[in-house]
């Protein structure tokens, strides 16, 4: 505890600074205007990247709206498209074509500084692979975020780090070392940094993939209610069939092929 909160106090000149630089640029470069219940819009979006296969992942034409508070589950083949496109939504790749706003804002045209900024103050990422630093504790992995903006004081960042462990069901685990940590806790923690700065919405690629069965529809059930608990809109790829209870968008040969709501 004291170690993590003498490494948060010596950053804080830093902090300082950037949120000062943060908060002016952000609001300069890109409006945050949330005009509606539409918290996502693609519009035609086209994308074609190449990820360690020489057969690249393509999204053709693609034309999706996302609402606030909406749960998705993109789900399809392998090199479908669905991961291509929920980076797209998660603004980590630019479409090459078409048209994509987030919280009413049109992205088109913006710098790659403008959309990492974007991204750090209203998306949460979680991957198929945890990403934490071995380094550091667990609570230190966690509030990570909270050193790159500057966005609160080392009190408030223990005391919401503390809270989104909770949520992520490792509570009991802040003072363990990484390194002994499952990988099933490994991914709970990183669904605790995803959340820290209480994101817009939650993007996760393919979260249980590691997982056997069972552990898996757990983990995202979980995934799931925290994201109903604190109001996150929440998009997920996995899988070749579609969750349950749900809205499910299959996306096949980089089209969106059909939509599916599925009702207790």
């Amino acid at each position: 505890m004291a170690r993590f909160a003498e490494r948060m106090l010596l950053s804080r000149t830093l902090q300082s600074l950037f949120a000062f630089f943060y908060n002016v640029q952000l609001r300069r470069a890109v409006r945050i205007e949330i005009m509606s219940e539409i918290i996502l819009e693609a519009s035609d979006v086209w994308c074609s990247r190449a990820f360690r296969t020489d057969d690249p992942s393509q999204v053709r034409g693609v034309s999706l709206q996302v609402a606030r508070g909406e749960q998705v589950h993109l789900y399809g083949p392998p090199q479908g498209g669905k991961n291509l496109l929920l980076h797209v939504m998660g603004l980590l790749e630019a479409p090459d074509r078409g048209r994509l706003r987030v919280l009413g804002n049109d992205t088109q045209g913006w710098s790659s500084e403008e959309l990492s900024r974007f991204r750090s103050a209203h998306v949460g990422f979680l991957f198929s692979s945890p990403y934490l630093l071995p380094d550091l504790s667990v609570v230190e992995n966690v509030a990570m975020p909270y050193f790159k903006l500057g966005a609160a004081t080392p009190e408030q960042a223990q005391e919401e780090t503390l809270e989104m462990l909770e949520l992520a069901g490792v509570g009991g685990l802040k003072d363990v070392p990484i390194a002994r940590l499952s990988g099933e806790q490994q991914q709970r923690v990183a669904l605790a940094r995803a959340l820290i700065t209480r994101p817009n919405f939650l993007v996760a690629e393919e979260p249980c993939a590691t997982m056997d069965a069972a552990s898996a529809d757990v983990f995202l059930s979980d995934i799931r209610r925290v994201a109903e608990v604190l109001a996150m809109t929440l998009v997920w790829s996995g899988g070749e069939e579609p969750a349950s209870d749900v809205r499910a968008v299959r996306v096949s040969a980089g089209r969106v092929e059909e939509r599916i709501v599925k009702t207790p």
